[in-house]
């Protein structure tokens, strides 16, 4: 038995050493395995009596038809305990069948179950040449391309009584299989196109920024101040700056980037968050100039804040009527008569006058020059008549238009001028 064992492992050696020489073999394949055959449990023994399992060997050549559809030609060789006569009788047997097997094939899978079923013929070397019909299930554990581990379990009826049988088998499946490669080629998917998702000449998988056209050296990134730090680890990526403050701009060259620096346009210390040391608002003005020391301000506003509650343009701090609208150069008082005096100083609030003459018109002035004194035209920005002191009569209706309810048109003074 020794010596059939080693001559079927050379023969098999052999054999696919030979067919993998040869071009496609439109999957052939080559089996091996070793057998447990039972002629006792199914003549009357017991399933678990192990002791009267014995070995065999199988070889055989395997052919697909289809993806799922393939033909066996099996060869075995065994020794089997005999039923007949002594329980320790023992005898060899020989067999070939012609099986066809159904495979529940999936391309890539790593377990393929199969279904067999077949007619064979034994040959008893003491005892009774018969024919047999095996049935039976298997799994293929894939191990490498084309390769798998093979077990299959046989129920054998046999034509001749009492000759019933189990065989097990656990061995090796090699298919030179340009079928199977063909069906694995099938599900294979090309590989994909790169995709270059913004167009920069970067593809995806090498570009850190695939959504944001960029530049090669940033590996796809953008720069867009040009400052040579891409945007993705630029501070200031819109503002050019330096590589020392991360991108950033120092306008005022201290040392403390524009972002951080509260004093951007004087020189200060990092101490100071980039304003000078002597100003402790840090407002940018220096204490001995700055009218407003502790409070930051513009210095447009002498370092003070710029509030105005009155909304007339001049600060509170500036505004000596915060709460009443005027003009800048009255300091935020109202000027009615807009003489430049402050209605407050003013004696004459609504007429126009002098700031030595307490805001009142001079005694020879004559605003409208019509030849009457201010100080008793009744209409003194307006040229009139002395008739009228001072008030013109447009219509020469004899009412000056101070009076007239129709100043453009004559009319009567019973009618008022009209």
């Amino acid at each position: 038995m020794k010596r059939l064992i080693v001559s079927a492992l050379f023969v098999m050696t052999l054999a696919s050493a030979a067919i993998q020489a040869q071009p496609e073999s439109n999957g052939v394949g080559l089996t091996v395995k070793a057998l447990f055959l039972d002629y006792i449990s199914q003549n009357g023994g017991e399933f678990t009596d192990f002791q009267s399992y014995h070995s065999g060997l199988e070889i055989g050549l395997i052919k697909k038809i289809t993806e799922n559809l393939a033909v066996a030609v099996p060869i075995r060789a065994g020794v089997v305990q005999s039923h007949e006569g002594t329980d320790d009788f023992q005898k060899s047997i020989y067999g070939i069948d012609g099986t066809v097997q159904y495979q529940f094939y999936n391309p890539g899978a790593d377990v393929v179950p199969f279904i067999t079923a077949g007619v064979g013929y034994v040959i008893e070397r003491e005892g009774t040449n018969n024919i047999q019909v095996p049935v039976g299930i298997g799994l293929n554990f894939r191990m490498a391309d084309r390769a798998y581990v093979t077990w299959q379990s046989e129920f054998r009826v046999s034509l001749e009584d009492d000759r019933n049988n189990l065989h097990h088998g656990l061995g090796f499946t090699y298919y030179l299989g340009s079928r199977e490669e063909r069906e694995m080629k099938k599900e294979e998917i090309p590989p994909a196109e790169p995709i270059d998702s913004d167009g920069d000449g970067i593809t995806d998988d090498l570009d850190l920024c695939p959504q944001e056209p960029g530049l090669e050296q940033f590996d796809g990134c953008p720069d867009t101040d040009g400052d040579g730090l891409p945007d993705y680890k630029d501070l200031c990526p819109e503002n050019f700056g330096s590589l020392e403050l991360n991108g950033c701009p120092d306008s005022d060259g201290d040392g403390v980037s524009d972002n951080e620096d509260e004093c951007p346009n004087m020189v200060g210390s990092p101490d100071n968050n980039g304003c000078p040391d002597n100003d402790a608002d840090n407002d940018g003005i220096p204490n001995d100039l700055d009218r407003c020391p502790t409070v930051a301000g513009p210095a447009s506003n002498g370092g003070c804040p710029e509030i105005d509650a009155d909304g007339d343009g001049t600060p509170d701090n500036l505004d000596e009527c915060p709460n009443v609208p005027g003009p800048r150069n009255t300091l935020g008082c109202p000027d009615t008569d807009g003489d430049g005096v402050p209605d407050a100083q003013d004696r004459c609030p609504s007429s126009p006058g002098s700031a030595l003459n307490n805001g009142c018109p001079e005694a020879n002035q004559d605003t409208d020059g019509d030849g009457i004194p201010d100080t008793v035209d009744k209409c003194p920005n307006r040229p009139g008549l002395s008739l009228y002191s001072g008030c013109p009569d447009t219509d020469g209706d004899g009412i000056d238009d101070s009076l007239d309810a129709c100043p453009e048109e004559a009319g009567t003074p019973a009618n008022a001028g009209c």
